[in-house]
């Protein structure tokens, strides 16, 4: 049986373009981001965005209280 399983693909960058634009800064190599303070804020930007779209109510109470997998 499936399960509702909503999903976002998307590629982040390893780095970034300095202040001026001139120059590639990449990340550090023992760090790509920290991914418990990423799910915490994905899942309550998300949440407003639904609550703006006037959707919240169409969503499952119960989701808000899952940890989603925010790194495979």
């Amino acid at each position: 049986m499936l399960q509702y399983h909503p999903h976002i693909h998307l590629v982040i960058p390893g780095g970034a373009l300095s202040e001026n634009g001139d120059q590639w800064l990449p990340s550090r190599q023992d760090l790509f981001v920290h991914t418990r303070p990423l799910e915490l804020i994905f899942k309550a930007k998300f949440r407003d965005a639904m609550k703006k779209a006037q959707l919240l109510d169409q969503i499952n109470p119960d989701i808000w209280k899952q940890n989603w997998v925010i790194d495979n």
